[in-house]
């Protein structure tokens, strides 16, 4: 690990984050099941674990998150290398060459997290911006690079409204983070494994499936996850403050 990317965990550490999204939007079960379920309690405990420790709770490091880290320079390549032959229309400017394909883990001197609430502890960090030459944002994008063969397989037969749900929370936490952004790419790439032959090159168009999702795509999803996420983080601060239970918080 790099010095860049401890310092982006370090920013990360409190901070409820759009990759854990999809567990704050668990409620109870049942008929009796209250809006926050066991999933999401469970997660909360870790943030007020590092609020209060200064640590992380648990870490990415597993086989999994290190293949795709290695592989995201090869999906943005691959991206670089084919997006003028995917039909996905983008801005014109793109057409003209005036938009460039931002890796912000990579291209940038911080990898980025952007904290788009003030006061309260959340934080996005997306995988990629299209960006005009001024600088302004019109896409961020979400980049999975698959181990599972099948999976990829599986996900090049599916539709784009099959695809949406599995990871439309984190989604919709790259869109609240950046509101003047009303497209989404998400690219799912099929990643190079050490132990696992190949003859196609990075940049092979097989290797990539991309799609463009608009932010009226996830309704109110945004605006319902954003009051989750304000409610969620006050709640941490007051159940440390009074020594009490998250559960005793959000249950009142």
């Amino acid at each position: 690990m790099d010095d860049k990317e401890k310092r982006w965990k370090q920013k990360r550490i409190g901070k409820i984050t759009s990759s854990c999204l999809s567990k704050i939007n668990t409620g109870g079960r049942g008929k009796s099941g209250g809006k926050y379920g066991d999933t999401c309690f469970c997660y909360l405990y870790e943030v007020m674990y590092e609020r209060v420790t200064g640590e992380e709770a648990s870490g990415l490091d597993n086989a999994n998150f290190r293949i795709g880290r290695e592989n995201e320079p090869y999906a943005v390549q691959w991206l670089r290398d084919n997006i003028a032959s995917l039909d996905l229309n983008l801005p014109p400017e793109y057409a003209m060459g005036l938009i460039e394909i931002e890796h912000c883990s990579v291209d940038l001197p911080e990898i980025v997290f952007d904290e788009p609430f003030g006061g309260v502890k959340f934080g996005d960090s997306p995988d990629i911006k299209l960006r005009k030459q001024d600088g302004a944002c019109v896409a961020v994008g979400e980049i999975k690079c698959l181990v599972s063969k099948g999976k990829f397989q599986k996900y090049k037969m599916s539709t784009p409204a099959d695809l949406i749900d599995e990871h439309k929370e984190q989604m919709c936490g790259h869109f609240m983070a950046n509101p003047g952004v009303d497209k989404l790419l998400y690219l799912v790439y099929d990643a190079i494994i050490e132990d696992v032959e190949t003859s196609r090159d990075i940049s092979d168009p097989s290797r990539g499936i991309v799609i463009i999702y608009d932010r009226s795509d996830f309704g109110d999803l945004i605006d319902e996850l954003e009051a989750r996420i304000r409610e969620a983080d006050a709640a941490v601060d007051e159940a440390i403050r009074l020594g009490v239970k998250i559960e005793t918080v959000l249950n009142q």
